[in-house]
């Protein structure tokens, strides 16, 4: 089996995306497939990996070489489609874009939908992202096999844009870090770990509004986010009276985002949609407790092994705090149960499941 591997994810800095497009890039050359590149030096170093280069260079400089880098790798994927001899293509562009399409001749692709987040209104809320609404539903249904990463994501996209399901395959993420814990200076003794992007559906300012009266009486308990803090936080963090409590790691390695889970007193997830949640499975395969909202995807991941709590309801967030934070026997026993669960989400269950779907896409397409 010859895939021609869209690299356009490999563009993005470190994250979850970053990290499951790594893992399966490496584990299916593992598993002994060969990966089809455009024939450009651009390509000929493994993707997964950043340049040393880029590190060196001024940040302004930096952002013009990579887009040119970009805007050539593109180009040469394109003519690849048309040209290269391979018998998949497996797409990954985090942005939904379509023009491949008009390159890639009579060969199949496969792709996986993460979720299905551009436009959903949940109860009070609406959630909405700049991407073309359509579009992804547009490739789902050009796709040969769809890859969802749960099977709330599945039923999601179906139900949304009207795919068969016949051809979407639940294939679920796992624990994709795979450093050991490197030493951090200056951790607090006592502190909850919130681990992602901080803005919209991932409800995080909703929740320390919900859980700011008791963290005000705990001077010694910290909430540690990975990422900067902006001006703007820090301005609502301060009229909470709360901003004292929170600590900021930027720049978070694996190793470090490792140690971060090995030593929380729990991980706090209060998303109000999920494709997966993938912080989730980390923390529970790195022994950490996990508080997490009850809806889309999360309890097809945690099982019983998270305290939940609604994502709406401020009452329901601050009393799963307290009973948390406060009982040391519950977060042991989460921990224990978050370690159980976390095994059913193994890299090799998504290297071959992945797998399973290209073969089943190429026989498909010879029908």
């Amino acid at each position: 089996m010859k895939v021609l591997f869209d690299p356009q994810v490999f563009k993005v800095g470190p994250s979850g995306m970053r990290r499951y497009y790594s893992t399966l890039y490496r584990g299916i050359i593992k598993a002994g497939i060969d990966i089809v590149h455009p024939r450009q030096p651009l390509f000929s170093a493994d993707p997964t990996s950043s340049q040393p280069l880029l590190q060196e260079l001024h940040p302004t400089i930096n952002r013009v070489f990579s887009r040119l880098s970009f805007y050539k790798k593109k180009k040469a994927y394109y003519r690849a489609l048309s040209h290269e001899e391979y018998d998949l293509a497996y797409i990954t562009s985090s942005t939904f874009e379509t023009q491949f399409l008009k390159y890639i001749t009579d060969k199949p692709f496969v792709m996986t939908v993460h979720d299905t987040m551009q436009a959903a209104k949940l109860n009070h809320m609406l959630v909405d992202q700049s991407r073309d609404t359509m579009a992804l539903g547009y490739l789902a249904h050009h796709a040969e096999r769809i890859a969802c990463v749960s099977e709330y994501t599945k039923k999601d996209l179906c139900n949304r844009y009207l795919i068969d399901e016949e051809k979407t395959q639940t294939v679920y993420l796992a624990n994709f870090l795979d450093s050991h814990s490197e030493e951090m200076q200056n951790l607090p003794e006592k502190y909850v770990l919130f681990v992602g992007n901080r803005n919209g559906r991932k409800n995080f300012y909703e929740w320390v509004k919900a859980v700011a009266p008791s963290l005000k009486n705990q001077p010694d308990l910290y909430i540690i986010v990975t990422g900067a803090l902006t001006e703007h936080e820090k301005l609502f963090y301060r009229k909470l009276g709360v901003l004292k409590n929170i600590l900021s790691k930027d720049n978070v390695t694996d190793g470090q985002l490792v140690t971060l889970y090995q030593q929380a007193l729990c991980l706090v997830y209060p998303s109000v949609y999920e494709g997966f949640g993938l912080p989730v499975i980390e923390a529970m395969a790195n022994g950490c407790p996990v508080i997490a909202s009850n809806c889309t995807s999360i309890p097809e991941v945690a099982g019983s092994a998270a305290l939940y709590i609604d994502p709406l309801d401020p009452n329901s967030m601050l009393n799963a705090f307290r009973k948390l934070i406060e009982a040391p026997a519950l977060q042991e026993e989460l921990s224990e149960k978050g370690l159980i669960q976390s095994k059913k989400f193994s890299k090799e269950k998504f290297i071959s499941g992945m797998i399973d779907l290209f073969e089943q896409a190429i026989q498909s397409c010879k029908k």
